[in-house]
């Protein structure tokens, strides 16, 4: 990402990566085609795999987008994306998920840190898979 990050500038908001999936929250600078940052990102993680035990297909064909809306919008996506790791069983409560921005946005004063020990109400019927 952070070579991705110089050819097409972007503000990285949030992320957390699952075995089989990610979630990542970025503001792509004036003029950014996210698009491209995107196959960038997808370019350079499949380069650097190459020579490893990792096999097989390591990407969906096409990836999905949301345009936030607001602060509330902000909030629940980023409710949603650091809950993930607890909805798929992979943690207990995010915190103790290591591949999460969450510990940052606990250090911001955000969350506590027993937040998502049970699904936020606001995220609830959310599917963003």
């Amino acid at each position: 990402m952070r070579w991705a990050r110089q050819r097409y500038p972007f503000a990285h908001v949030a992320q957390v990566v699952l075995p089989d999936h990610l979630h990542w929250l970025v503001r792509p600078s004036e003029g950014t085609s996210f698009s491209d940052l995107v196959a960038t990102v997808k370019r350079n993680v499949t380069w650097r795999l190459k020579d490893t035990e990792i096999k097989g297909p390591l990407w969906q064909k096409r990836f999905y987008d949301h345009v936030i809306r607001d602060r509330d919008d902000l909030a629940r996506h980023l409710d949603y994306v650091h809950y993930n790791p607890v909805k798929h069983g992979y943690a207990v409560r995010p915190m103790d998920h290591p591949h999460s921005s969450f510990a940052q946005w606990l250090e911001r004063g955000v969350y506590t840190e027993d937040w998502g020990a049970v699904e936020p109400q606001r995220i609830s019927g959310m599917d963003l898979e």
